[in-house]
């Protein structure tokens, strides 16, 4: 298993990351691996210059659950990518948009009353 963000391009074994059926040419077609070199970190790449995504999310709750700490986690990860990233919570007034239990800070956090 890598850490990401990799140190070299040429960490990345397409091996691990295609198979068969994923419509590959054995996972080791020149495209798969300009692709995945662009995807795990490869500052020359094309894929890597992309400008930034501004991203809101609605946080649906507030309670601990593997889904709510895989959305936080995905959120921290794109904004650590560069992308700017909003949340959105319906509650009361005063309500935190971001569970107490994380601490995860977005770029802007958005309170949406109850009858909106």
């Amino acid at each position: 298993q890598h850490q990401f963000p990799l140190s070299s391009p040429d960490e990345i074994d397409p091996s691990q990351y295609h198979y068969q059926e994923c419509g590959c040419i054995n996972g080791n077609s020149s495209n798969v691996q300009f692709v995945d070199k662009g995807i795990w970190g490869s500052n020359s790449s094309y894929i890597s210059k992309t400008k930034k995504l501004t991203i809101t999310y609605l946080i649906p709750h507030q309670n601990v659950t593997g889904g709510m700490k895989m959305l936080l986690e995905q959120m921290k990860l794109l904004q650590k990518r560069g992308h700017i990233v909003q949340a959105a919570f319906r509650g009361p007034t005063e309500s935190s948009v971001i569970p107490l239990w994380s601490n995860f800070k977005p770029d802007k956090e958005i309170l949406l009353s109850l009858s909106s």
